[in-house]
């Protein structure tokens, strides 16, 4: 197991998770921000600096079940995933106004993933591999052959009497595995690798320097691939790299994280990266908050803006999570904390 090789602090956590997760909350809030915030064509280096925290969020949610196969049975792993899924109910609800489980945000695919992942843990190393390799290659390979929509099928809660389903549920289908945003290829293969990286790869942090030279060559292979073959430029506002997810991206994406991987045990809380270590701390509350700031906030008020205003919108976005995750990191530390409703505990990343 991976932990084996990570030290932990005086809060029996891991500071090197925790900051890696925390790096990708901070590109998350400049990609998602920009999409509204910033006038369009995204310069290509904020293209690519907010398309990494995606993986990174999906390669450490299958990372945690396997972390957490030590500590919980699967039916704990089951209510995990039904707790997740119904939080990414709520959030198309009561933010975004539209019918769940149709878009497949990145929560409906964690919800989905985290329980195949820990049902492959229990099956042999070869299996596990493969599993998640065909689904990585299965995604680029689908959008090849069954195409890849630009626009995503999202309906308004209001609109649903007039709402004219498109192909019968062929739509619902194509979310799901090809072209929602975080459709089952490749992306479940990703969280996959995250549960077998956690489970068996010791020797990427053991063997650091060279696996940091592997993954910087792999993550500026698919970056140059990609600047010269680019996917669809923006998908309503977001312009991340991976609308598609090609092959490219996917390379690139795989560098990322093995570079975030081989660079744990070097992550501690100090030297200016405790910040992040608050944010990877309550990555879910985060999650949630931003996407109200975005949704109340800079949707109505800060839209389209040139790109020093947006900076200052960023700035003060970026801030304000931040006092959250401080103030959220300290209470949890208190000895009344885990006598509050499980629930909570989760949702503040209990």
């Amino acid at each position: 197991m991976i932990l084996d090789s990570l030290p932990t602090d005086s809060l029996k956590r891991y500071p090197g998770i925790d900051i890696f997760r925390g790096v990708a909350i901070f590109t998350m809030l400049m990609a998602n921000s920009a999409a509204e915030s910033l006038a369009a064509p995204h310069a290509y280096w904020i293209r690519v600096l907010g398309s990494f925290a995606a993986p990174i969020f999906v390669f450490l949610a299958g990372f945690m079940v396997a972390i957490g196969s030590r500590k919980h049975d699967t039916a704990y792993i089951f209510r995990r995933a039904l707790e997740i899924i119904v939080v990414a109910a709520l959030i198309d609800i009561f933010i975004w106004g539209i019918v769940p489980f149709t878009t497949f945000d990145v929560l409906y695919l964690t919800a989905l993933g985290i329980p195949v992942a820990r049902l492959l843990m229990n099956t042999k190393l070869p299996i596990q591999i493969a599993v998640a390799m065909v689904m990585m290659l299965l995604g680029p390979t689908l959008q090849m052959f069954a195409g890849y929509r630009e626009n995503v099928s999202e309906f308004g809660l209001g609109e649903l009497s007039t709402t004219v389903w498109p192909d019968g549920f062929s739509w619902w289908v194509r979310s799901l595995f090809i072209d929602g945003w975080f459709p089952v290829f490749p992306w479940m293969g990703i969280l996959i690798l995250g549960a077998i990286v956690a489970k068996h790869g010791a020797f990427i942090i053991r063997n650091a320097n060279t696996n940091i030279a592997l993954g910087l060559t792999s993550f500026f292979a698919g970056i140059i691939w990609l600047f010269f073959y680019r996917p669809i430029a923006e998908r309503e506002g977001y312009s991340e790299l991976f609308y598609p997810p090609g092959f490219a991206y996917i390379l690139a994406a795989l560098g990322a994280v093995l570079v975030g991987v081989a660079c744990m045990k070097y992550l501690k809380a100090g030297h200016g990266l405790q910040i992040f270590r608050w944010l990877g701390a309550c990555s879910l509350f985060i999650y949630i908050f931003h996407s109200v700031l975005i949704r109340f906030v800079l949707d109505e008020y800060y839209v389209a803006l040139p790109f020093g205003e947006y900076v200052l919108v960023y700035a003060v976005l970026t801030v304000v999570n931040v006092a959250f995750a401080f103030l959220f990191f300290q209470l949890k530390q208190k000895i009344w904390w885990k006598k509050l409703p499980q629930v909570v505990r989760f949702v503040f990343g209990g």
